[in-house]
């Protein structure tokens, strides 16, 4: 628990064995859902799954706003994910950062990371070139 979720106090966090964290203020639905997801990974150490908490590395991002904490905890909780992340918006928002720090978060870190400049591509080929 942290009252300060910055993305480095996270990334620390992780990089010592945290495998979830919670910022003040949380709700009780919050602390419940964390608690679910400890008694998961419990049950599958149990069964003798290996598991390993990601490693983070240094990232690139700056800035300590609610709305930014909010975004720091969403790249943390899907990086693990396997389903696909479509990440929008303007140039320069920072759309490579955000996919190169969920890879690098991400238990598929040690595979190629691929950059596809969407807009390079003929809108015909699009949906194809990026879903299969």
């Amino acid at each position: 628990m942290t009252a300060y979720g910055s993305l480095e106090t996270t990334m620390a966090a992780v990089n010592k064995g945290a495998w979830d964290y919670i910022s003040k203020p949380f709700s009780p639905e919050d602390c419940r859902t964390l608690v679910r997801k400890v008694l998961e990974l419990r049950k599958l150490r149990h069964k003798g799954m290996k598991l390993q908490p990601a490693k983070v590395e240094e990232s690139k991002f700056i800035g300590s706003s609610a709305m930014m904490v909010d975004f720091y905890k969403q790249i943390a909780r899907i990086a693990d994910s396997s389903a696909s992340v479509l990440i929008e918006g303007e140039s320069g928002t920072g759309k490579e950062l955000t996919a190169r720090s969920l890879h690098n978060m991400s238990s598929r870190r040690e595979k190629p990371f691929i950059i596809v400049h969407c807009g390079a591509i003929p809108d015909n080929l699009l949906e194809s070139e990026l879903f299969g």
